[in-house]
Parts: structure tokens; C-alpha cells; sequence
């Protein structure tokens, strides 16, 4: 998860270009494979905010974000509440 991961190296894998690859993936997923490579970083990120105590810019790396902030951004998108009120409310459950 921490490695960076691009369309380009996808559609390799794929053997298609990375417009064919692009295409391709949101005809089945009906996302971007940005959208959805974000979507698999947010829930290991959210277990790791719920299950560790480890600091927030250490979740951010091992999730793959590049830092807190984008961690933080992305947070407010999907969930409507930034990283530490998840873990706030996850300790009081």
C-alpha cells in the first residue's frame, strides 16, 4: 500500500495502454482506477485509525498517501469527518 501505484504500471500488468486500461477498468467498476486505488488506501487507513494507535502521519505513509493532509482531504470526502474524529469515536465504542 505505501508504494505509489499508477495507471501506467496497471495497464502494463494488463498488457493495455493506459487509455485502454482507463476505459476498460471504469466500464466494469463504473470508478476511475484513481478513484479506486483512493478507495483501497481510505480502508486501510480507516483499520489502521480503528485497530492501532500508531500516529496519524505514520497511517498516512503505510496507507499510501503521500502525506496527512492528502490523508485528511480524502477523509472529508468519503466520510465527511476528518481521520481523528473516526479515531475518537472509534475509542469510545
Amino acid at each position: 500500500m505505501a508504494n505509489p501505484l499508477t495507471v501506467e504500471e496497471l495497464a502494463s500488468v494488463a498488457a493495455l495502454s493506459p487509455r485502454q486500461f482507463s476505459r476498460a477498468f471504469r466500464a466494469e467498476t463504473g470508478q476511475t482506477p484513481a478513484k479506486a486505488i483512493e478507495q483501497i488506501r481510505l480502508e486501510a487507513a480507516r483499520l489502521m485509525i480503528e485497530d492501532t494507535r500508531h500516529p496519524m502521519d505514520r497511517i498516512a505513509r503505510e496507507s499510501g498517501f503521500v502525506d496527512l493532509r492528502r490523508m485528511r482531504e480524502a477523509f472529508l470526502r468519503q466520510y465527511g469527518q476528518p481521520p481523528q474524529a473516526l479515531r475518537r469515536s472509534a475509542r469510545t465504542s
